[in-house]
This record gives structure tokens, C-alpha cells and sequence, in this order.
């Protein structure tokens, strides 16, 4: 879906692109229908660039607030997915709350007008006067307003405002939080989401702050103004860089391959079930956000399986196991890959990325393998794969990949014979069919190299590897010192 919404990535086109009722996942309720409609005449024309779009159709803010609603409250509410449809026409728009009423009725109105705010506050009168105002709002103003906090906070944290300062991330979450805190619904998956978009977003701001005391250092020259204007939120994430950076020594090997800091398979499991947890929090949010599937393992990695990797692949080292907590993203398009792989980055600046699009396995199966390293200095696996490389996967490969196991495994400590070494060929071609099959919509076995996909990597991991992977990782910079840029697979 997203990709239907948002045309003109990286600049790529000259204007915002147009969206239809049918792209989004709206019941299709008449006051609901008209109200996409007004919103859509009311803000035609208007764009906003991100980190990663030039030009963003302003349309799919309201569409995502109203799906939201839609999927959080017990109850449907036309006039509520209506009001969240048309909620930036007063602040945004040359409509007037008349108009509103005139066309969609004075309950829809009405419930715009409580949630607007005057265009002439600024700064930190606007954040003040939000959280002020939530007290006295009606209950389906406040689900509203939660709603519109929630949508903001995921897309500050997946594909934040360009040019976006860490004072301005640090001040909009903390004013959501206030708004969030003081809204006191009730609606328990509305909370639900706007606690993990608050998580998330915390965890990105986060991240921005790390990486440019990195850059910069942490005197107070340097932070002062945005100390002024963020305050101890601020401090206190200054401070957790600190630590942070100093446990970042220890969590890549001169390789820049990741080393858990857990030495046995025990320690490995323990922290695990917090791992599994934060990225699956992250991945159903983007999927929610972006109509990406996620794919999330109802449980740990197998433990049989886990110690077979770490005594054959990793000489009994568990340290060096990242994926007893996994999920996976489904894509549609190599520009999906992309921007998923965008969105990961503004939370996990610390990736290892194993690109199998470009360098497939003897299976030819192409997906993308990102480890990152979460809250608790752990790490886990995240897959990107394309729908058509997935299907045949499931439907096909893995039971192939299955039975060439299970021919090494019957061989384990002597040769393989002559008829199991014809069997497992023949697997090999059967999986190299199925694939090739599955990457013919997106040209990667085509013989021109202009039509063939390119993997654009975030701006981060361009800098830091180049064309080639992996490379060796700089040295990281003393605490309170200014960082050189990154030169291996770990960004700084």
C-alpha cells in the first residue's frame, strides 16, 4: 500500500502523487467516503518532504489517524473516522469549520474544531497549550487526538520531518507523552499502540542524539542551544549516550561482526525473550504503518537448532549466535527493501547487513539479512525478503532446504556417497529453478544491467561501507571527543 501512496521517492518525481478510497483500509461508510473526499480536494497539492521522500502526498497522515481509530475502538464510529479523515483542514487548509459542517455534519465539525489549534501559536506556546487543552476536550476528541499523536510519533521515528533537529525530536515526544498521559481513554488497543509508537520513537530520538554526540562530541558548546530548548529529556539521553558508546566497544569484533555479551547458550535464551519483544514491536508497527507484512515467530528460536549453529558454525563460540530472536518484513518491490531498510535504520544505527540480493547463496535465494543491536546491548535478525522470493519459499523451498539437510546431517562425519552427492545436486538445481522463477519480476537474471535492481542502502551505511561488504570497522572515538566518520559495516 504504501508505495501507492507515496510517489516521488528520493526526489525521483517532481510532485506529490494522488491517492484513492480504495488504497486505504477504510470501510466504505458514506460520511466516511465523502470525508476522504473533502480531504483530498482540501489538501490537493500539498507535499512534505522526509528523510527519505521528497515529496510526501500530506494525504496520508488523516488516512493512517483514521484507519488507526477504525482498528483500536470497540465500537465503529463513522463520525469519528470521519472527523480523524479531516482533522488537518482547519490548521492546514483555507476550510473553514462552516464548510466542514456544510458538507459532513456538525458532529464531524465540531470534533475538528476541538482538536485544532490556533496556527499562530509557535513553539513551545503550541506543546503547552495542546497538553492544557486535552483536559477539556470531549472523549472522542481526546481518541483523536491520541490517534493523530500515535501516527506522528511512528512516522518522527520510521521517516522523520528533513532537516529535523534532535532538540525538535526530543521536545515533540516528550510533549506527546503529556498529551498521551493526560488524555485518559480508555480504548486498551488504542493504548497499546500509542505506547509502543512512544517506545519507538524514544528509541529513535535516542539514536539521532548518539550518533551526533558522536559527531560532534559532548561539550557543552555544542549542546548548549539544545539544551536551552529541550531541557533534562535531553540531559538524561546525553547521558545514556555515554554509556552507550562506551558498551559499543565491546559489541563488534575488528570485522564488524556483532559478539553477544553473553558467553553460553543459557545467557543467550535468558535475554532473548526481551529482544524478541522489542523488534517485534517494531516491525508490527511498520507493518501497520506502511502495509508491509511482518513476520513474527511465536517463539525463540529452536534450541536443538541453536546449539547445532554454535557447534558447527560458530565453534562452540554462542557469543557469535544473533538470530535466537528473529522476525522478518514481506516486501512487494526492491524500492520496499529500501525503504524498510530506511525506517530500521532510524532505530538501529548499529546494523551488520548481509545483502543476499546481490550475493545470493548457492539456493539463489535473495533476501536481505540485517542484524541489529537493541536496548539491552543484544542483538537480533531481521529478514527482508520479497513476496515472490517468500512464496516459493514456503511453498517449495524450504521443503527442498529441508531434505539437503537431511542429507548432510545422515553424512555428518564422513563423506557424503556418490548417490547422495547426485541427490543433493539435484536439490541444488530444483532450489535454483524455483528461484529464478521467483526473481524474474524484479529482472535480477536480466542481461541488461540498466534494468536490473540496485540496492540503495541508508545514507549511513553508504557512508560507512562503500560498495563492498563487509570491511573493517574504524575504531571508535574516546568518549567526549569529536568522531571521525565510520569506515566499515558498524556505523559509528
Amino acid at each position: 500500500m504504501y508505495n501507492r501512496l507515496e510517489n516521488g521517492n528520493n526526489g525521483a518525481v517532481k510532485g506529490p502523487s494522488t491517492m484513492d478510497f480504495k488504497d486505504i483500509d477504510l470501510l466504505e461508510h458514506p460520511l466516511v467516503t465523502k470525508a476522504f473526499e473533502v480531504a483530498s480536494e482540501a489538501h490537493a497539492g500539498e507535499s512534505r518532504g522526509t528523510s527519505y521522500h521528497k515529496y510526501r502526498n500530506v494525504i496520508f497522515h488523516p488516512a493512517k489517524v483514521a484507519e488507526l481509530l477504525q482498528h483500536t475502538i470497540d465500537e465503529y464510529d463513522p463520525e469519528l473516522i470521519a472527523a480523524a479523515m479531516v482533522h488537518d483542514v482547519k490548521e492546514d487548509t483555507d476550510m473553514t469549520i462552516q464548510d466542514l459542517e456544510n458538507q459532513l455534519g456538525s458532529e464531524v465539525a465540531y470534533l475538528v474544531d476541538e482538536v485544532s489549534v490556533d496556527t499562530n501559536l509557535k513553539g513551545v506556546a503550541r506543546r503547552e497549550f495542546q497538553i492544557a487543552s486535552i483536559d477539556n476536550m470531549s472523549w472522542n476528541a481526546r481518541r483523536l487526538k491520541v490517534a493523530d499523536c500515535t501516527i506522528n510519533l511512528l512516522n518522527m521515528a520510521f521517516d522523520p520531518p528533513a532537516h529535523w533537529s534532535v532538540e525538535n525530536r526530543v521536545n515533540y515526544l516528550e510533549s506527546r507523552r503529556r498529551i498521551i498521559e493526560s488524555a485518559g481513554i480508555m480504548d486498551t488497543k488504542l493504548l497499546d499502540a500509542a505506547h509502543d509508537a512512544l517506545e519507538i520513537a524514544e528509541r529513535a530520538t535516542f539514536v539521532a542524539v548518539r550518533q551526533r554526540a558522536q559527531e560532534k562530541g559532548f561539550s557543552g558548546k555544542t549542546w548548549s542551544k539544545a539544551i536551552r530548548s529541550a531541557g533534562k529529556p535531553l540531559e538524561a539521553m546525553l547521558e545514556r549516550a555515554k554509556m552507550d558508546i562506551e558498551r559499543l566497544r565491546g559489541a563488534f569484533d575488528e570485522d564488524g561482526l556483532p559478539i553477544q555479551p553473553d558467553k553460553t547458550l543459557d545467557a543467550v535464551y535468558s535475554a532473548a525473550p526481551q529482544v524478541h519483544k522489542e523488534i517485534s514491536t517494531v516491525l508490527k508497527r511498520m507493518s501497520h504503518m506502511y502495509g508491509y507484512e511482518a513476520i513474527i515467530p511465536d517463539k525463540l528460536k529452536e534450541r536443538a537448532r541453536a546449539e547445532e549453529v554454535v557447534e558447527t558454525r560458530f565453534q562452540d563460540d554462542a557469543s557469535r549466535i544473533t538470530d535466537v530472536a528473529r522476525g522478518a518484513i514481506i516486501c512487494q518491490t526492491m524500492e520496499d527493501v529500501h525503504f524498510v531498510m530506511h525506517c530500521l535504520s532510524q532505530s538501529y544505527k548499529n546494523m551488520v547487513i548481509k545483502d543476499r540480493f546481490t550475493d545470493p547463496p548457492m539456493t539463489a535465494y535473495r533476501d536481505m539479512c540485517v542484524v541489529v543491536r537493541t536496548d539491552n546491548n543484544r542483538f537480533a535478525e531481521i529478514q527482508i525478503h520479497l513476496e515472490s522470493f517468500w512464496n516459493a519459499k514456503k511453498h517449495e523451498g524450504d521443503k527442498l532446504y529441508a531434505q539437503i539437510r537431511d542429507i548432510a546431517a545422515d553424512a555428518q562425519g564422513r563423506d557424503l556417497t556418490p548417490e547422495e552427492k547426485k541427490a543433493k545436486r539435484k536439490l541444488y538445481d530444483q532450489t535454483r529453478k524455483l528461484y529464478k522463477a521467483a526473481a524474474e519480476p524484479h529482472n535480477f537474471e536480466s542481461n541488461d544491467p540498466s534494468t536490473a535492481p540496485s540496492i540503495r542502502y541508508p545514507e549511513f551505511v553508504a557512508r560507512a561501507i562503500g560498495a563492498v561488504l563487509p570491511l573493517k570497522v574504524a575504531a571508535l572515538p574516546a568518549v567526549g571527543g569529536a568522531a571521525d566518520k565510520p569506515a566499515g559495516v558498524r556505523p559509528a
